[in-house]
């Protein structure tokens, strides 16, 4: 064969004697299939009753999640899931992957009883399809078949002590195989097996969709993958007196450049909508968010620290004791044994392995064992960087991707005394003893019942039957709540009754957990029902589940027409407001975004009424706004100076507007201000401070 077009020809397996690549690509394709099916049928079965008998209704996040699936099935969504910093996380991977999930298992085969079911048996088989592609790169790197099997079992039971590593569908946990995948991948193209690029950018794409920090890893392996394919095809064009694209066209499959391509394509497509959105664009906020708190808030030490306690398994919740520093190695000693032991047998494997056959040799310092240290290395540098960067408390849930780090190191030792006890062990032993192990796991081991808050998991919450006159063509509002805690139930009652065809609206302080297209302003712009207010009271724990309890807000009758806010009802039922941040004008809000809206429930004739306003510009210039009942214009005028203002309400405007509404709906904006704010840039706003708002009759 002219070496002019010998692409290496052993693509999977690692030793000196070629092999025929079709047969070898059929070991490596069986072997994937064995570890997919397999694996996907564990989990499955270990969660049987969740996925096909008990209903799951979502709560907290994963009601949010829910609301982001539901626009990913109608190609509305083009975010990811919500941070608490106050912007999404870049893409709507997982999101679409959950959506179809739903179609398949739920609306077509009727598989699972709810669409949370349906979405956590999708997520159990697209974490597994990720852990596969893991497992089977690195059996192509394997020269010995029996010790990939004892390799892949090992991490199989290690990855079950992690809690949530393959059922759990909670944005910070469904990271965890994909960025296993782009580390695994990573380290075969770096070790010259360039087979494994489209896993690279697949994964790639769903780590960086998945969340913020996750270029922090993705840019620099991702150069580092580029230049070693760049080098090795110029060090082969070189070789062998071929052009650059000669040495690409003959080394890297079209079908694998085709792929990557449109992966990267898809993934980015996105964000390219987000930015070209004519609104304050998401990445904008990130990129703000970035430079606002470039200051570190972690020193080194406190980033090890955090790092160290994920070698303990802790729960998804809790958070580092920082007070203790490099005493937490005294209060978990056995890490440090375990960690000793293994880095002892790797040594003494590799010692031993030096007067052994060549393979056993070659599995012990072949390249792509010195990549995977290597990238040990730089994942180590890069995932302290990260807990230095990290806002605000060091959750463990932050960094659960950490345990994919620790599965790599795993990975260095397992390889080396594998190379050493290959041959001792036939391949019934070796799945005996993986089988052993992950027994065990699974049956003692009980996940630390702080790794997941979320009481759908435990029990479904039945959906509260919704009062007869809130029809599908109604708006519910659920207005904001007495406290932070209370926005979980929320989200979990009004999915429940989205799924029922109701249209959820929500002030905007909650539209970035639910959506922005579901805000108030903007259900107002396409809607034509009435608008039922809803306040949540609370919730009850019964045998059955868990319930909200909600009352539809109290109405203003012809008997009972006046009404004035107090301002922290304005801050927390309203939509647009916030309290005031001077702890000198308490008595006051603050108007924010483009359109603030005011609510009041009506029902009967009312007489004529007049709005009485008290506010200023808290700008240095006069401020101009907009002031309209129902969609009619009632008043536009500036204020500069602390001003009230009387607009009278004719009785034929209240009656309409209650008639089609139930309610009377004042918005508040600057001039010729769209009310579907999110469509629009974030200037010019209102920029008010509101001192009272009050209905009256006139005197």
């Amino acid at each position: 064969m002219n070496n002019e077009f010998k692409p290496c020809i052993d693509r999977y397996v690692q030793s000196n004697d070629l092999t025929d690549s079709k047969a070898s690509t059929l070991k490596t394709t069986q072997f994937f299939c064995w570890a997919a099916v397999l694996t996907i049928a564990f989990h499955v079965l270990l969660q049987f009753d969740l996925l096909f008998s008990q209903p799951q209704f979502e709560f907290g996040d994963f009601a949010a999640n829910s609301f982001a699936i539901d626009d990913a099935a109608k190609l509305e969504r083009v975010l990811g899931n919500y941070s608490r910093f106050g912007f999404s996380h870049p893409g709507p991977a997982f999101f679409y992957i959950y959506a179809g999930g739903e179609k398949l298992f739920y609306d077509w085969l009727k598989w699972c009883p709810a669409e949370h079911n349906a979405h956590i048996l999708t997520g159990i088989i697209l974490q597994s399809l990720f852990w596969a592609v893991s497992v089977t790169a690195i059996r192509a790197r394997m020269t010995n078949s029996h010790s990939a099997i004892l390799i892949a079992m090992i991490l199989l039971a290690y990855f079950q002590l992690t809690g949530y590593a393959f059922t759990s569908i909670w944005p910070p946990h469904q990271l965890l195989m994909p960025f296993f995948c782009m580390l695994v991948t990573a380290t075969c193209i770096l070790a010259g097996d360039r087979n494994w690029l489209w896993a690279f950018v697949l994964s790639c794409c769903f780590c960086v969709h998945g969340h913020v920090a996750q270029p922090l890893f993705v840019v620099p392996l991702t150069i580092m993958v580029v230049s070693s394919i760049f080098y090795d095809l110029l060090q082969r064009s070189r070789k062998h007196d071929v052009s650059l694209r000669r040495s690409l066209v003959t080394s890297v499959s079209t079908k694998q450049i085709a792929f990557s391509i449109a992966a990267i394509a898809v993934s980015i497509l996105p964000l390219v909508i987000d930015l070209q959105s004519e609104r304050f664009s998401n990445t904008a906020k990130i990129i703000e968010h970035a430079i606002v708190n470039r200051k570190l808030d972690h020193t080194m030490l406190d980033s090890f620290i955090y790092y160290l306690n994920f070698y303990s398994f802790w729960g998804s919740q809790e958070v580092p004791d920082l007070k203790l520093g490099l005493a937490f190695l005294q209060t978990h000693g056995w890490i440090c044994a375990a960690w000793s032991a293994g880095l002892a047998g790797t040594a003494f494997a590799f010692w031993q392995s030096r007067g052994h056959h060549a393979s056993v040799r070659h599995c012990a310092v072949s390249r792509w064992t010195k990549m995977v240290l290597f990238l040990s290395l730089v994942c180590h540098i890069l995932t302290i960087r990260w807990g230095m960067m990290m806002d605000g408390e060091m959750f463990a849930f932050n960094g659960f991707f950490n345990y994919a780090i620790i599965a790599l190191n795993m990975v260095i030792c397992l390889t080396v005394i594998s190379g050493w006890i290959g041959d001792r062990l036939s391949a019934p032993v070796c799945v005996f003893v993986g089988a052993t192990i992950i027994a065990i796991v699974s049956v003692s081991l009980e996940p630390p019942a702080e790794i997941d808050k979320h009481p759908s998991d435990l029990h479904p919450i039945p959906k509260c039957i919704p009062p007869r006159e809130i029809t599908n063509e109604s708006i519910v509002y659920f207005r904001s709540f007495n406290n932070m805690g209370s926005w979980a139930w929320m989200a979990g009652q009004a999915n429940a009754w989205r799924k029922q065809g109701f249209r959820i609206a929500v002030p905007r302080d909650l539209t970035l957990i639910l959506g922005e297209r579901r805000s108030i302003e903007s259900q107002l712009c396409d809607a034509t029902g009435a608008i039922h207010c809803v306040d949540f009271m609370g919730h009850r724990n019964t045998d059955n589940g868990v319930f909200a309890l909600l009352k539809c807000t109290d109405q203003l009758t012809r008997e009972d027409c006046e009404y004035r806010w107090s301002m922290q009802e304005l801050a927390r039922h309203q939509s647009g407001f916030v309290m005031e941040s001077d702890t000198n004008l308490t008595d006051s809000v603050v108007t924010v975004g483009r359109v603030s809206t005011l609510v009041i429930p009506a029902i009967g004739q009312l007489p004529e009424l007049e709005l009485q306003l008290e506010a200023e510009s808290f700008l240095s210039q006069p401020s101009q706004f907009e002031l309209s009942l129902g969609g009619t214009k009632i008043y536009s005028g500036k204020v500069a100076g602390r001003e009230t203002f009387i607009i009278p309400l004719s009785q034929s405007l209240v009656s309409r507007v209650i008639k089609q509404r139930t309610a009377l709906v004042f918005s508040m904006s600057p001039p010729d201000a769209d009310a579907a704010f999110f469509r629009l840039p974030p200037q010019p706003t209102t920029n008010l401070r509101i001192y009272s708002v009050e209905l009256q009759r006139p005197e």
